[in-house]
C-alpha cells in the first residue's frame, strides 16, 4: 500500500494555513524556510452505522510545519542574484511562488506541504516511543546526551507521539508505518 492509499483507508487529510517567514518559529534562523500550521484531520463518513451525506472531521492534531527554499518551484543554485534572492523572500512572506518566471506570462501559486510529507514527519518524530528514554532516544539520533536542545527536541517529539497514539489506534500506527518504511 502506497502512502497516499494507506491515508485515503484511514480517512486522513491534511489541512494547511501558511505563515510568513517573519512570524513563524523559524524567523530567528538565518536559512529561509517555508512555514505553515497543519492540522491532521480524519474524515467521519458514517455515525452509528448511518453514512453521512458531508463527512464530519476531527481534528487529531495541530502543529507547525516548515521546508526548506528547495521547495520553491524552479529553485536554481546557480541563480543566486540579487534579485532572485528577493523573490525567496517574498515566496517565504507570502506562500505564492511564480512558475516559469522566465516567461513573459506566468503563474502564480499557492504553495502547500505535501499531505504525504506532513504525515511521515508526524510519523518519524513518534518513533520516540521506541526508546527506553531519553538518553537512548538521543544516543541513537546522534545527540549530545546533555543538551537542553536535544531535550526540547525529544520532549517535542513527546508530545506529537501522545497527539498521535490518542486518536489513531495502534494497529492504524502500524499500518501507516509500513505504508511510509520506504518513503
Amino acid at each position: 500500500m502506497t502512502p497516499t492509499e494507506a491515508m485515503a483507508k484511514h480517512n486522513l487529510i491534511v489541512t494547511d494555513s501558511f505563515i510568513a517567514f517573519s512570524r513563524s518559529r523559524n524567523r530567528n534562523n538565518n536559512d529561509r524556510s517555508l512555514n505553515w500550521s497543519v492540522s491532521l484531520v480524519r474524515l467521519i463518513r458514517e455515525r452509528n452505522g448511518m453514512e453521512l451525506g458531508e463527512p464530519d472531521r476531527k481534528v487529531i492534531m495541530v502543529t507547525d510545519y516548515s521546508a526548506g527554499i528547495g521547495h520553491i518551484p524552479k529553485f536554481e543554485y546557480s541563480n543566486r542574484t540579487l534579485d532572485y534572492s528577493r523573490y525567496i523572500n517574498q515566496v517565504c512572506e507570502t506562500g505564492i511562488a511564480a512558475v516559469n518566471p522566465r516567461v513573459s506570462m506566468y503563474k502564480l501559486i499557492h504553495l502547500h506541504p505535501k499531505p504525504e510529507d506532513v504525515l511521515y514527519s508526524l510519523l518519524s518524530d513518534s518513533e520516540v516511543l521506541n526508546y527506553r528514554g531519553f538518553e537512548d532516544w538521543a544516543s541513537s539520533m546522534g545527540y549530545d546526551t546533555d543538551s537542553r536542545k536535544a531535550e526540547a527536541i525529544y520532549k517535542a517529539c513527546m508530545k506529537t507521539a501522545l497527539e498521535l497514539s490518542q486518536e489513531i489506534k495502534q494497529a492504524e500506527m502500524a499500518e501507516l508505518r509500513e505504508a511510509f518504511q520506504d518513503y
